[in-house]
């Protein structure tokens, strides 16, 4: 089964242990055509200076806007929208429709 959009669990994605894998992965499952949206309540840097907080998760982050385009691009993702301010990191994208 092949689902049109993959993502069900917010604020997930900086704990993902491989990035791109993950993505991919989302690509993967998706059918073309499919959204593709990482959502965390919180900007890049408000996100560091929490989990920096807590040893456990103090290098689990959010990958910087031109870091997160390049991820999405080599899974085949096109970028739609990617924005990180405070109080919201986003980031969407389409599976399979080209280079964002």
């Amino acid at each position: 089964m092949r689902w049109r959009t993959a993502w069900r669990w917010p604020r997930a994605f900086p704990h993902f242990a491989d990035a791109s894998r993950a993505l991919t992965e989302m690509a993967r499952v998706s059918r073309p055509g499919g959204q593709i949206v990482i959502a965390h309540l919180m900007g890049r840097d408000e996100l560091r200076a929490h989990h920096g907080r807590h040893h456990a998760v103090a290098r689990d982050l959010l990958p910087a806007v031109a870091e997160m385009r390049s991820l999405f691009a080599h899974a085949g993702i096109s970028s739609l929208a990617i924005s990180d301010r405070p109080g919201l990191y986003l980031a969407r994208g389409i599976v399979g429709a080209g280079e964002g």
